[in-house]
């Protein structure tokens, strides 16, 4: 057996590829990750909207400092989610791939950090977790900022501890460098700061005094990275009177020109807090992993107590005490926020795993305590698979699925119809003035949608359309209420060569807010009747199940 096992970590490389790319073109675009996508690929920072603004709407154009970080978050997971759209273009294969890269990248940086230290066993089932946990396949699937972000979260942690076991300073200056990464990708790594401190100071408080000019050259380092971000927020407070978004949102700030969502700030209320990051940390993890990882700190505590701990082990406690601080001032963490603890999960639970293992004299002991980890990990695969692979879930149990999951509208299916209806699609346009903005419609065909398409979707299937592309993808209200400047009647005799009309049903990506909204489902729904009492041709896009979601009438 021991023969194989160099080769069980390309094994576990092999299934975390596959398990982060069988649903790639699949999964709707949900939630932020529509808006970052279409930000990164024509690296222009604008939402459309009135209440969370940008430099572009402040100014009139693109300052050059705003090209230097985005309104909400630094700039570097939007630099590489950029840099596959040069490389690979415009495809689900260039949005989602930094979130595959970035897992394989965990799952085998794990395996080398703990093989060392740890183990080969203990290195290839922190590996084994990360590429099978469902958190880890949500992020990826997800491609939030935290897929980039968890990579430098690992590399820091790394860092730290090759820095207390030899005292170099090369490992100083490289944490410094990927604490500095970590918060150019989102400011929710500002744990790692307190967290590293901590540690140093606890293990070994003479290298304070021994190396000090090394950590005033680290601390240059940091601020070197971080030279983009302070640079924009320093000319953003000094034209607007407040920092991006984010930051704003951390000292309290709330700036009209982020309207939307100025109600986020700090605060601090310890047991609704409290209950907010216990149920953010539950609902995100699956029961088994969340279990096997209560397990892991109680034991981490007991051996801290006992003065056990090593140098990993003060360092894991060390960084979660710190997130778990930081997320309780901010009100308790959003969902997807707290999967970086994904990389902590998967270094603490095989520690403990192992180590029980070692410290258990009989064998029978031994296997009761594998055969129960063994059920966790067997139900966490289970979970993962119902969760992020199927696409009809055999059950949604909270036991085995999370309510969470992505789920599939046949949004690929109208990014087809779109990209076969403008085909070939004109040269993107770099826009640098908002006067370039929903401005200049061109193209042989039009594509009116449902005005009722979720918001989200709307901002990668659509506004890439209208504002790189510029061909006519427009909202039905625009015939409605005249803004085209044409009638229907007109637009059928000397208009478009070919007219659409996706109407999206009661099982489709309807918005929240304007599904209910009676002043626009009124017309489109009478335009619906209408349409079918025609007898107009209409193609189905249809969920997994069958379901039909949207219909694409063929109005000319």
């Amino acid at each position: 057996m021991e023969k194989y096992k160099k080769y069980l970590i390309w094994i576990i490389l092999a299934a975390a590829f596959l398990l982060r790319v069988i649903n790639i073109f699949a999964m709707d675009m949900t939630s932020d990750d529509a808006h970052y996508a279409f930000r990164a690929l024509g690296w222009f920072d604008f939402l459309g909207s009135n209440t969370q603004t940008t430099p572009v709407q402040w100014f009139g154009y693109v300052p050059w400092w705003g090209n230097l970080s985005f309104h909400d978050h630094p700039a570097l997971a939007f630099l590489v989610q950029k840099i596959f759209f040069v490389f690979f273009g415009d495809n689900m294969i260039a949005l989602r791939l930094p979130g595959v890269v970035a897992g394989l990248l965990v799952t085998y940086f794990l395996y080398i950090f703990l093989r060392k230290r740890k183990g080969e066993n203990t290195a290839l089932l922190g590996s084994f977790i990360y590429a099978v946990t469902s958190a880890a396949l949500w992020m990826a699937y997800g491609q939030y900022l935290e897929t980039v972000e968890s990579v430098f979260i690992l590399l820091s942690f790394m860092a730290l501890t090759y820095f207390l076991e030899e005292e170099s300073v090369k490992w100083l200056y490289l944490l410094a460098l990927f604490i500095g990464l970590s918060l150019l990708t989102k400011y929710t790594a500002l744990f790692l700061i307190p967290g590293a401190l901590l540690v140093i100071f606890i293990k070994n408080k003479n290298l304070y005094k021994e190396m000090w000019p090394k950590f005033v050259v680290a601390l240059c380092i940091l601020i070197g990275v971080l030279l983009p971000a302070i640079i924009y927020n320093l000319e953003t407070l000094a034209t607007r009177g407040h920092f991006d978004a984010g930051l704003s949102s951390m000292v309290g700030m709330h700036p009209k020109d982020f309207e939307l969502i100025a109600g986020r700030s700090t605060s601090f209320n310890l047991i609704q807090d409290s209950k907010n990051l216990f149920f953010s940390v539950w609902n995100i993890n699956s029961p088994f992993i969340f279990v096997l990882f209560v397990f892991s700190l109680i034991y981490l505590v007991w051996k801290l107590v006992k003065r056990k701990e090593d140098n990993i082990d003060f360092s894991l406690l060390s960084m979660i005490l710190f997130m778990v601080l930081m997320f309780l001032a901010a009100g308790g963490g959003v969902e997807r926020y707290l999967t970086i603890l994904s990389v902590f999960i998967a270094i603490s639970v095989p520690v403990f795993i192992y180590e029980c293992s070692a410290l258990l004299r009989s064998k029978p002991q031994k296997i009761i305590l594998g055969s129960i980890v063994g059920i966790l990990l067997l139900g966490e695969c289970v979970y993962a698979i119902n969760t992020n692979i199927l696409r009809v879930p055999f059950t949604t149990s909270e036991f085995f699925y999370s309510s969470l999951a992505f789920p599939y509208t046949g949004m690929d299916q109208f990014e087809d119809f779109v990209n076969q209806t403008f085909a070939p699609l004109p040269d993107m346009t770099h826009i640098s003035l908002l006067s370039q903005v929903n401005n200049g419609f061109t193209g042989a065909n039009a594509i009116f949608y449902d005005d009722r398409l979720d918001w989200f979707r709307y901002s990668w299937y659509v506004m890439k359309y209208q504002e790189y592309y510029k061909v006519p993808l427009l909202p039905i209200s625009f015939l409605f209420n005249g803004k085209l400047g044409h009638t229907l009647p007109e637009l059928l005799k000397d208009g478009p060569k070919e007219i659409y009309f996706v109407y999206i049903t009661d099982n489709g990506p309807l918005d929240s807010v304007t599904k209910n909204s009676t002043a626009v489902s009124g017309p489109i729904e009478k335009f619906k009747t209408e349409l079918d009492a025609q007898n107009t041709s209409v193609q189905n896009i249809t969920d997994p199940k069958g379901e039909v979601t949207m219909k694409i009438y063929k109005v000319k």
